[in-house]
């Protein structure tokens, strides 16, 4: 029997009823729950006429559709080739790995019969690849907000390219970004980022709150390899240039500096094991990424301070709901400043008490429940409703202390998208119960 009702205001008001000390174990538990290491894919298979052709030969492999992707970058991408027998747990992969290219609202492949071989045709249609990133919020006292453009495949050579203007807390920032996934082939991605970066930071200096203004010059290179479709490791090589001005009080503290400078190279690897498949309405798939920099602090010799990080993304369907969940954890010897919450595009931790924070070691987690409201011929809606929380703990708050009873917010929100584009836009109202307010959020330009 389908399911179509899932209990949400029960399991909201559970774990909201728990004590502080006995929610993190339990936002753990759902966190598993919702992330079997790599669990069978529920996902609906868009192959057509395999019925009586499992085993014939592959004749031939074609593409259809208007598409400025080069079929050359297609025909890496895939496993399939002429002269195999026909798979269709392979084929079906192939489909997917087309999917998850980015460039496409939908691909379907169909089999034909041509006596003892079979022909494959990929039916593709291709997105706007030229989106915009737009993202609005409202918390504490400040009006937040950012606009860019991200274009997906550059002369249907699958480049990306990626560049915003962001006003946080007063501040400006740029950004540009470019990766090119298949332009050595198909298992090396190079990319190059570019930012400069404008916030306010608040630091407790001898129980007084010392507000400096932020700026960081940051250039980085990366080179990755896929060693298989589950396995993908990579290198990055990046010097940023931080500086601190003294913004308040007007009499700050005897061991406040008014000014700092802190260049320093950078030098990490990271790899990640599994891979989410966006299929429209849902994400599949579980991804687990770890990483480690080494910093070398100039003037020096030495890359003497490090940083580790580790995030867990895991996406399932069940009775028709998407159940989706990211754990990251972080830790850093070179008192780091933890990324806002808002408008970042990747640590969008809403269960956060600021927009900004400093400390060695960071634990966060997102769940979400997402259902499929209404779908037309040009778009589709759906609802969601979520639980974030997160600590912050090292040289300034005690570990016990912030683990048992971490930031932590609630909330729900809508979802729309347009099949011809590649962005969800979002719109959330989220409860912060560490300052009992209400937060709202928009957005085109991430998913958590």
């Amino acid at each position: 029997m389908m399911v179509t009702q899932f209990p949400y205001l029960l399991l909201l008001s559970f774990l909201f009823g728990r004590t502080a000390k006995s929610r993190w174990p339990i936002i753990a538990l759902l966190f598993l729950i919702a992330t079997p290491i790599f669990s069978a894919e529920a996902s609906v298979v868009r192959s057509e006429g395999l019925a009586n052709s499992a085993g014939k030969i592959i004749r031939s492999i074609q593409y259809k559709g208007k598409f400025k992707l080069r079929t050359s970058i297609l025909s890496r991408e895939i496993d399939s080739r002429p002269g195999q027998e026909l798979d269709s747990k392979r084929l079906e992969r192939d489909r997917k790995k087309i999917d998850g290219l980015g460039v496409f609202s939908e691909v379907r492949s169909e089999v034909t019969d041509e006596g003892d071989s079979v022909d494959i045709v990929f039916n593709l249609t291709e997105i706007w690849t030229l989106t915009p990133l737009l993202s609005a919020g409202k918390t504490d006292d400040s009006f937040d907000w950012m606009i860019g453009a991200h274009e997906r495949d550059l002369a249907g050579s699958l480049c990306n390219v990626r560049g915003f203007y962001r006003r946080f807390e007063g501040e400006n920032s740029y950004v540009l970004d470019v990766s090119l996934p298949r332009t050595l082939g198909r298992d090396f991605l190079v990319g190059f980022s570019a930012a400069y970066e404008g916030q306010k930071d608040l630091v407790i200096i001898d129980s007084v709150e010392t507000t400096y203004r932020y700026r960081n010059r940051f250039i980085a290179a990366d080179l990755g390899f896929r060693a298989s479709e589950k396995v993908y490791p990579s290198l990055f090589l990046g010097y940023s240039r931080e500086n601190w001005s003294l913004v308040s009080p007007a009499e700050p503290p005897a061991r406040a500096r008014r000014e700092l400078d802190y260049p320093r190279y950078l030098f990490g690897a990271t790899l990640s094991l599994g891979r989410i498949y966006p299929d429209h309405f849902y994400f599949e798939g579980v991804q687990l990424t770890s990483g480690a920099t080494l910093i070398r602090e100039l003037p020096g010799s030495r890359f003497e301070k490090w940083r580790l990080q580790f995030t867990g993304r895991g996406f399932i369907v069940m009775y028709d709901i998407n159940l989706c969940a990211r754990l990251q954890y972080s830790t850093s010897s070179s008192d780091e400043r933890v990324p806002p919450y808002a408008l970042s595009g990747s640590y969008n931790v809403r269960g956060y008490r600021d927009k900004y924070d400093r400390d060695d070691h960071f634990l966060g987690c997102n769940l979400e429940a997402r259902k499929k409201l209404i779908e037309t011929k040009h778009w589709y809606s759906q609802a969601a409703l979520f639980v974030d929380a997160a600590s912050l703990w090292g040289r300034y708050r005690d570990a016990s202390e912030t683990l048992r009873d971490p930031y932590w917010s609630f909330g729900g929100g809508l979802r729309l998208a347009i099949k011809r584009w590649p962005r969800l836009g979002r719109a959330d109202v989220i409860f912060n119960t560490s300052t009992k307010s209400w937060t709202y959020y928009l957005s085109s330009s991430q998913f958590f």
